[in-house]
């Protein structure tokens, strides 16, 4: 399982550091016959968000997260992710 955790330090401070949200990639382990592929449940603050069917696992963590945080759903206060071409929001 890979933990992605974000959190907030005001003014940069451990001690006051609060958590924001906690999302989960889970491995199902339900792929015998294809060892180069993964399948994950994704889970955001506990509650399952969907599932990822087929993750090429030579692509790495990286990937799998990002797809992931795309099954979250829409950014807050409107914003949208950049496009590859244009990274401003």
């Amino acid at each position: 399982m890979l933990r992605v955790t974000v959190q907030i330090l005001p003014h940069g401070d451990e001690e006051t550091a609060r958590t924001l949200a906690t999302l989960d990639v889970i491995n199902t382990v339900d792929h015998p016959k294809r060892p180069h592929y993964g399948r994950y449940r994704v889970r955001l603050d506990g509650q399952e968000v969907g599932r990822i069917a087929s993750h090429k696992r030579s692509r790495g963590w990286y990937w799998l997260v990002r797809r992931a945080l795309w099954m979250v759903g829409p950014l807050p206060e409107g914003r949208v992710l950049a496009k590859a071409n244009n990274r401003s929001t």
